[in-house]
């Protein structure tokens, strides 16, 4: 049985109902974070018999870096946790496959995902969490929170494991796409906001970076409202 499955969703439900009903395994707890306006009674509807527990999560859109630390932390006991984005739609045996090898893990890999799907479907190792620390929530509402994980990851002595065969389908950024707005914030957030922290916090953009700590050593890692108000104050700008 699958320790634990989780999903966010956003602007677009019928994306989670689709990927609801692709999941084919027996799944211990599965957890849907919904940051959208949607009553969370129809996930709880579309989620009926798909594991023994179902958490459902409703709120403001917290982010996803938020999104998958309310993952972990309410399946705190999981040897592992299979996190996907609400636009993949599984292939006939994915999710067991995925689970088997985090089963039986590599102490190298911190995380296993599809080569095609990449960050869309992982399996996230409770080892990586205890070594690396939870997903950067100053990353809102989107974007290079993979980029700071993957730099944290590597100076662990981790790295990520692409796997091939899984029949998943990954149609990117499908919940974003759905609204040109939030597509348009999401853009801007990353010039405006996002990029300038990760180059302030690793001393570099995606991929360059060069600070062997966050900061240098510095200073310490702190959830930072100011950085939420900023994108925030872009919305309406953009709304305008």
């Amino acid at each position: 049985m699958i320790p634990c499955v989780g999903f966010l969703t956003f602007n677009n439900p019928q994306l989670g109902v689709r990927l609801l009903q692709s999941l084919d395994a027996e799944i211990d707890h599965l957890v849907i974070i919904n940051n959208g306006p949607y009553s969370h009674e129809c996930w709880k509807e579309g989620a009926k018999g798909k594991a023994k527990k179902v958490s459902v999560h409703t709120q403001d859109n917290s982010g996803v870096a938020a999104g998958w630390n309310m993952i972990i932390k309410d399946a705190p006991g999981a040897e592992h946790w299979i996190i996907i984005n609400d636009d993949v739609v599984l292939g006939k045996g994915d999710l067991e496959r995925l689970d088997k090898e985090c089963k039986n893990p590599d102490p190298t890999v911190a995380i296993y995902m599809p080569e095609h799907v990449c960050l869309g479907m992982m399996g996230l190792m409770r080892e990586t969490v205890k070594k690396v620390g939870l997903f950067d929530e100053n990353y809102y509402p989107a974007y290079l929170e993979d980029c700071d994980f993957n730099r944290r990851t590597a100076l662990s002595g981790l790295r990520h494991q692409q796997l091939k065969g899984f029949g998943a389908i990954h149609e990117g950024s499908a919940s974003n796409n759905k609204d040109p707005l939030f597509a348009k914030l999401c853009g801007r957030a990353c010039i405006d906001a996002l990029r300038p922290y990760h180059i302030e916090k690793w001393g570099g953009d995606g991929g360059k970076e060069t600070f062997p700590t966050p900061y240098d050593g510095k200073r310490e890692v702190k959830f930072d409202l100011g950085m939420r108000s900023k994108i925030l104050k872009i919305k309406e700008e953009v709304e305008l």
